[in-house]
């Protein structure tokens, strides 16, 4: 299979991902226009996709609430503020209201800030003195689900990877994705046997994760694995990006620093340092020039992980070019945020 098939495959299932997933989604503009909903949220609101796209959010707000999500809508997009996730009341097309439980994350696209938010209905369900107890339950099935998507599309891959016919370019490729989709669903596997569906034990699960990439292709048996990770809990926005950035990171260093059949070994360590996480990773090959990261820059997988770490407003720095020593720095969140 050709690479832009690959491309235009990979496009194809996340639409349908989007468009089957348990909980509902949509997509705004800095207009705050609607600019894509999925069908769960359309189920949510009791409205038809025409009847949303290209009108402003704030009509499934109740009036009085009008200003003030627009407000906290546009502090989260244009000045990256952080918006209350939580219980919102909203208005059906038929004028009833619902509570529902809020997430919202940004992204971009061709240099365009999109947010995206997840709703999930609370129809039927007590609150008040419960709402922890409703979050706590609620977000254990929406991780569920998650994990339920993402061992789908790894699934799909997989059966890509076998009629690749063994194109190195696209067999790359494939390996690399189901190992992206790999290092998250890990995370969200933990969460359903977890106490708390908020946070994620670091150590544990960087050490399955870190075995699974290296056993990619039989490398455990002549590659050492040196781990020293803080037993953090960390919460699961965290866990997923310091995951998918030491994922990354210990991938290229089995790829150009110790190619297959040649002996060594990785290492992988995460501090807490007051304010801050420090994470590093190394590793016994020949070591790389001082402007490593300038050549690199281009590459999907760095760009993937100066991508996430602008997200959170860390630092990524070649710490040691002759020893191979990446540092990424990411300001700490709270085990147990504020509400």
């Amino acid at each position: 299979m050709k690479t832009t098939d690959l491309e235009t495959r990979s496009r194809e299932i996340l639409g349908h991902l989007y468009d089957v997933a348990g909980v509902g989604m949509c997509v705004t503009d800095t207009q705050r226009r609607f600019v894509a909903v999925n069908r769960e949220y359309c189920n949510t609101y009791g409205y038809d996709p025409t009847e949303l796209l290209g009108n402003e959010f704030t009509m499934v707000v109740p009036k009085e609430e009008r200003d003030a999500a627009a407000r906290l809508h546009d502090d989260f997009l244009l000045n990256e503020q952080g918006e209350v996730s939580g219980e919102w009341r909203v208005v059906r097309k038929d004028g009833s209201l619902r509570t529902i439980l809020v997430t919202a994350g940004r992204f971009q696209l061709h240099n365009v800030v999109y947010k995206i938010t997840t709703v999930y209905d609370m129809r039927g369900r007590s609150i008040g003195s419960k709402l922890n107890e409703l979050q706590e339950n609620s977000l254990r099935e929406v991780n569920h689900r998650v994990k339920n998507h993402l061992n789908s599309l790894q699934s799909m891959l997989d059966l890509q990877l076998l009629e690749s016919e063994g194109e190195a370019k696209v067999v790359s490729i494939l390996t690399d994705s189901i190992n992206r989709i790999k290092s998250m669903s890990r995370l969200y596997d933990r969460l359903q046997h977890a106490p708390s569906v908020a946070t994620i034990g670091l150590k544990e699960y960087l050490s399955t994760l870190i075995s699974d990439i290296v056993s990619t292709g039989g490398r455990q048996k002549h590659l050492e694995v040196r781990l020293d990770v803080e037993d953090l809990q960390l919460t699961v926005e965290q866990g997923v990006s310091l995951g998918l950035i030491l994922n990354e990171l210990a991938t290229n260093s089995l790829k150009h620093a110790l190619p297959e059949g040649r002996p060594g070994w990785i290492s992988v360590s995460v501090k807490s340092t007051g304010a801050y996480i420090e994470a590093r990773v190394s590793d016994s090959g020949p070591g790389v020039t001082a402007d490593y990261l300038d050549q690199t820059r281009e590459r999907i997988g760095m760009q993937i992980v100066t991508a996430i770490i602008g997200q959170h407003n860390g630092d990524f720095v070649l710490e040691d070019p002759e020893r191979s020593v990446f540092l990424v720095r990411l300001p700490r969140i709270l085990d147990h945020p504020e509400p």
